[in-house]
């Protein structure tokens, strides 16, 4: 029992480290609003996620944004205390004005994006601006090259081409990974009971 014991430690110890390193070398910068947890985040607690319209052209664009949008919500979804709701796209104020209740948008802008091989050469930058005066509060930079058809990730890559078609297969791994790291570089809010309630109706829609 003991060397059972042992041997699942380790290999959690293992998995643990593999994500730190994946998350690490993922994001190469990282800006934050001196003050955000004491201040902003007291009330940007809603948001929004959009795909700048201004992110490199590919083909399947379409598919593409719709894929990032969907997994960042996931992540928020599941991962965060942020209470993430839809909106169309647009501009940041244009969209904070269109839906009254968003306190935030979470904004991800993808500046190269390259099939080499079996990898996704990208290039994203992530941030997070407040509706109330359109101010970046939050911005992380990253550069990867992530394997497409990763068989770790098989289960994920398979429900992704039933959701999206096969255009997923490119962007579903990639994604997913990417997402875990920037992620984990944002601070979260404090709900309050009654804001954890509305996070559990919202997740549900």
């Amino acid at each position: 029992m003991r060397k059972f014991s042992s041997r699942l430690v380790l290999l959690i110890l293992f998995g643990l480290l593999a994500l730190t390193i994946d998350c690490a070398s993922a994001v190469k910068s990282v800006y934050k609003k001196p003050g955000l947890e004491t201040n902003e985040l007291k009330y940007v607690k809603r948001v929004a996620v959009l795909v700048d319209q201004n992110s490199v052209p590919t083909a399947d664009q379409a598919i593409r944004d719709r894929m990032l949008i969907f997994r960042t919500r996931e992540h928020l979804i599941h991962h965060s205390e942020f209470i993430v709701y839809s909106a169309k796209p647009g501009n940041i104020l244009n969209v904070c004005k269109a839906e009254k209740k968003l306190n935030g948008v979470l904004l991800h802008r993808l500046s190269s994006l390259k099939q080499d091989g079996g990898d996704l050469n990208f290039a994203m930058t992530t941030g997070l601006y407040d509706c109330k005066t359109g101010d970046r509060l939050w911005e992380a930079g990253s550069q990867v090259s992530y394997e497409m058809n990763d068989s770790d990730f098989g289960t994920l890559i398979a429900g992704d081409v039933k959701r999206f078609g096969e255009s997923a297969r490119v962007y579903s791994a990639p994604f997913y990974r990417l997402i875990a790291a920037v992620f984990e570089k944002l601070p979260n809010p404090d709900l309050t009971d009654a804001e954890k309630l509305e996070k559990i109706d919202a997740d549900a829609n």
